[in-house]
């Protein structure tokens, strides 16, 4: 759960705030979610695959 201000990030973007865009707190939200996308998501979409691979080997 991030606590975070769409509203200040946006204004932030707008007037190129970089001190306002620290306090929006969007930044670090955008990171996890990236890191939660390409990583721990990534992880969890190939174990249905792998799963399926290890288990076709065994029967084998």
């Amino acid at each position: 759960m991030f606590g975070l201000s769409a509203y200040q990030a946006l204004q932030a973007k707008r007037n190129d705030d970089n001190a306002l865009l620290t306090q929006s707190r969007f930044s670090e939200f955008k990171t996890a979610l990236e890191k939660f996308l390409t990583q721990e998501r990534g992880a969890t979409f190939l174990q249905v695959p792998l799963n399926r691979a290890i288990a076709s080997g065994a029967d084998g």
